[in-house]
């Protein structure tokens, strides 16, 4: 059979298998459905054009990303990533083991990390907002998950929430303006 049958066969078997799980929605008995956990946010056009005006508005925050590839600082056995590449993708461009990888992440161990320092650069800089990566590419949580032990608080002797610590700080700071907590 060419190739070009067997592909489409296969695109339109894949096609009804999704098409025939999301047409059976919850099909589970006594399936419950998921209950939002923070305060509601507001939802709708109307909502999310104001949050988009206030972002065009704001116009200058810090963006942090971070995590167990930063403690590897762009090397790794003695290979650097190349200049103009993002660090962060060190598993992929120096084809590093997944298992090896996750052994990396256990010495990850941000003992530096201030959120008060963090909240007051970017008061003093002018910023508006702060946004955080909470989970990368490489499937680890930078906050404590129940999910999953892959995690900064269980994985790393670090063993605190970033995150958590990161929200509170600047919830306090900027108190006007928080996300969907």
């Amino acid at each position: 059979m060419p190739n070009i049958i067997r592909n489409h066969r296969s695109s339109a078997l894949t096609l009804a298998a999704v098409t025939l799980l999301l047409a059976a929605g919850n099909v589970c008995p006594g399936q419950k459905k998921a209950q939002p956990s923070g305060p509601e946010v507001p939802t709708g056009n109307g909502a999310r054009n104001d949050r988009l005006a206030w972002f065009r508005e704001a116009r200058f925050g810090m963006f942090i990303h971070w995590g167990p590839y930063s403690e590897l600082a762009g090397e790794w056995k003695g290979q650097r990533v190349e200049v103009g590449r993002n660090a962060e993708w060190i598993m992929k461009f120096l084809k590093i083991p997944a298992a090896e990888y996750r052994e990396l992440a256990r010495q990850f161990n941000p003992v530096k990390f201030d959120a008060e320092a963090w909240v007051r650069l970017a008061q003093a800089t002018g910023m508006r907002y702060l946004v955080v990566t909470a989970k990368h590419h490489d499937g680890f949580a930078m906050y404590h998950s129940k999910v999953s032990p892959y995690n900064i608080v269980d994985w790393t002797p670090f063993q605190r929430d970033p995150l958590r610590e990161q929200g509170d700080c600047t919830i306090s700071h900027f108190p006007t303006r928080t996300s969907s907590r």
